[in-house]
């Protein structure tokens, strides 16, 4: 293959072509276009291609783009001008990389090809790129190190010093230059010889201590570093000097010895401190080898300080291996955070709490004796279970509260039996609590919660259920004190006292009964003789003449007799009744007929819608044909421009309802509560007698008789009787009812 390049009457083709194969030289030729047609092998091997990989292709696809116009200019040159040209370049290797090439090209201008000799240039220069790097280092070292530094001669003269030299013993480079070395003095100048005479020996002295003079005459403690200094040849030509100054090591080394002298004392102070904690300590370093152990675990382990202080942690105690004391011990070294748990020890018969605290140097441990309070929590859960079980199932309502913002913090399950509404939501908003007070009642309570008092105390409030239904509840409080002596909880017990309420209020509509039956038996027998006898004369009177007067003084005493005979209805309590079994029906329908010429001189009517499958009760007819006539006659009066009455009949649980509505004026709400009660009245004239009876007669027949309204939009009557029971009624044809 080379002879097609190479033209020799000197060596054959096949000594070039074996030359060409075997040097280490790389050889490539190319025509004119630059179109490799010839590789040889240490070309290949170099750039990593195959032979194949490289012919046909344009050499200037593997110069670097940085080199490629320098590149292509010489190649130009040499086809230009016949001549031999030399160029540096990176070549591209088959891995990617750049290597640095020197090539050498010459033309073959009768073959129209372009030979070129290369040479791998990567070696030399790193080593350039080495030594520039080094003597920039070795510039950098000489001007901005902290360190002075000078360079002697044979003689001992100074050729040169940097700046930190001025900087730490005040001569410039120019006043020293040429001169003897001034920093010696004179007590250590033999001393200084003899170092000089060492390092001009070839010896290299490294951090010699020694103490040498300022410009101002003060003596600094330095580190001197001294080295010789050699030529191309190896000869020592001169000497450098590093002096590092030592004044802040040595003030700082004075400071350390003083520190570790009151390191000693605080070591000793801390050691009586760690030996007097009554509790067990132990510290370990990061390797878990035992560091220090205090007297008290010390005896707890039963082991003596020997045993334990250097002793890896996990060879002393195997058995702690694979337990919590490993989890948590290592778990606090690795995080470095502080773990506190506890154990119970099989061993010592007893519970404890451990807490470990990590820091860079190892793990502080603290082991604490908790085996008396843990007996006394457990004392105290069983007392607490015992209370919660009391709580839970009595009928009053236990309530804890923090009294910082009324926090709820416990309310027993009664809650939802009394207030009818949820727990839990009560403990997602604890002012639902305020909420459900009736809002008459509120500033009192809030003022009970905020102004305590010595002791217990017991007062009474209104609570709304969610059915709109208002409940009674007594509260007893006490408040709990802080050491401070400042309230700190709220404990309060409740009860629903609606009932006491309604029978208390029984009762003393009940007594003004008593009083009034007693009034009325009086009043009545004194004066209904004297009454029947003037009735009698003025009827006789009225036959013979002034018809006028008898008409208008019969009609009060008629008036008179009638209050009279509602009197000793009151003061007969124990007035034998005809008790039979009743269509409350048929009596409404006979009332009704009998009420509505009345009902129609008013301007009113009376409609009734009666249930046709309503259950008999149990009563006396006249006494509740007496009940119903004195609600109509009520309702008609509430209609001075009339309107219509309802009437209607409905029964449940046992019970037969009846309801009398009118669009009357309405009674005032205060008022309503007062209805019953003798000589009280919606009317101008009226005795409250009327409803007093009606009260009565319905209480005597088991039932119950109340009252809704709202002014200027009528009153609504509900009377509730027992239904009939044949069992219940035997032997009560005739009965004897009072209060």
């Amino acid at each position: 293959m080379a002879n097609n390049f190479f033209n020799s009457s000197l060596v054959s083709p096949e000594e070039i072509e074996w030359f060409i194969q075997m040097t280490k030289e790389m050889f490539a030729a190319t025509d004119h276009d630059g179109i490799i047609r010839f590789v040889n092998p240490a070309l290949t091997s170099v750039l990593g291609y195959d032979e194949k990989e490289l012919i046909g292709k344009s050499f200037l696809d593997y110069i670097h783009s940085s080199d490629f116009e320098n590149t292509r200019e010489k190649f130009e040159e040499v086809i230009q001008c016949g001549k031999s040209v030399t160029v540096e370049n990176r070549s591209l290797c088959k891995d990617g990389n750049y290597i640095w090439m020197s090539w050498s090209g010459a033309s073959m201008a009768s073959q129209k090809m372009v030979l070129m000799i290369g040479r791998d240039m990567s070696r030399q220069k790193r080593l350039e790129s080495e030594l520039i790097q080094s003597n920039q280092h070795f510039q950098s070292f000489w001007e901005n190190t902290d360190d002075a530094v000078d360079l002697i001669d044979l003689e001992g003269n100074v050729i040169a010093v940097n700046r930190a030299f001025e900087k730490i013993f005040g001569w410039t480079n120019e006043e020293v230059k040429g001169q003897k070395l001034p920093i010696i003095p004179d007590a250590f100048y033999s001393e200084f010889q003899q170092i000089r005479t060492r390092v001009l020996a070839g010896q290299k002295m490294v951090n010699y201590e020694a103490m040498r003079l300022h410009k101002d005459g003060s003596m600094i403690p330095v580190s001197i570093t001294a080295s010789p200094i050699r030529n191309e040849a190896g000869e020592i030509v001169a000497f450098s000097g590093i002096s590092r100054d030592n004044s802040l090591l040595v003030e700082a080394q004075r400071e350390l010895i003083n520190q570790k002298k009151e390191l000693k004392k605080a070591n000793e102070r801390l050691e009586n401190i760690l030996q007097s904690i009554i509790e067990a300590f132990f510290f370990v370093d990061d390797q878990w080898d035992i560091v220090y152990v205090n007297d008290v675990l010390a005896n707890m382990w039963k082991k003596n300080q020997e045993e334990l202080v250097g002793k890896n942690l996990w060879d002393t105690f195997p058995e702690v291996r694979g337990t919590i004391y490993e989890y948590y011990y290592k778990q606090s070294m690795n995080t470095q955070e502080p773990q506190r748990f506890q154990v119970y020890s099989n061993l010592y018969k007893g519970y404890f709490e451990i807490c470990t605290f990590p820091s860079s140097t190892g793990l502080a441990v603290n082991i604490r004796d908790i085996t008396d309070y843990q007996m006394s929590l457990q004392k105290l859960r069983e007392s607490e279970k015992q209370v919660r079980e009391i709580t839970e199932n009595i009928n009053e309502v236990f309530c804890v509260h923090n009294v910082e913002g009324f926090e709820l913090l416990y309310v027993s399950a009664a809650f939802e039996k009394v207030w009818q509404r949820s727990i839990s939501d009560l403990y997602q908003n604890h002012f639902q609590y305020i909420e459900t007070i009736h809002e008459e009642d509120r500033e009192y309570l809030m003022h009970q919660f905020t102004h305590f008092k010595e002791g217990p105390d017991e007062f009474e409030f209104r609570i709304i259920r969610p059915s709109g239904e208002i409940r009674w509840i007594r509260s007893r409080q006490t408040v709990i004190y802080n050491k401070a002596k400042q309230p700190k909880r709220i404990i309060s017990v409740m009860e629903d006292i609606t009932e006491l309420k309604e029978k208390d209020i029984l009762i003393r509509k009940g007594d003004k009964l008593g009083a009034v039956g007693q009034l009325a038996a009086g009043i009545a027998h004194e004066i209904r003789n004297p009454l029947t006898t003037i009735k009698g004369f003025v009827q006789l009177w009225g036959k013979e003449s002034q018809t006028k007067y008898s008409d208008i003084i019969l009609s009060e005493l008629q008036r008179i007799e009638f209050i009279m005979n509602e009197f000793l209805m009151l003061a007969k309590p124990h007035q034998e009744l005809q008790m039979e079994k009743l269509n409350l029906n048929k009596i409404l329908n006979e009332v009704i007929i009998f009420m509505q010429p009345e009902a129609l001189l008013h301007n009113a009517n009376i409609v009734s819608t009666l249930d046709h499958y309503l259950p008999e009760t149990f009563g006396e007819m006249k006494q509740i044909k007496q009940v119903v006539i004195n609600l109509i006659k009520n309702a008609l009066e509430a209609m001075p421009k009339g309107g219509v009455i309802t009437i209607t009949t409905k029964h449940d649980n046992n019970r037969v309802i009846l309801e009398l509505i009118d669009e009357g004026v309405g009674i005032q709400k205060d008022r309503i509560a007062r209805l019953g009660e003798p000589f009280y009245s919606n009317k101008e004239k009226g005795t409250g007698l009327g409803l007093m009876v009606s009260f009565k007669i319905i209480q005597n027949h088991k039932g119950t008789i109340s009252f809704e309204s709202e002014e200027g939009k009528g009153t609504k009557v509900m009377i509730s009787l027992p239904v009939y029971e044949e069992e219940k009624s035997k032997g009560s044809g005739r009965s004897q009812h009072g209060e």
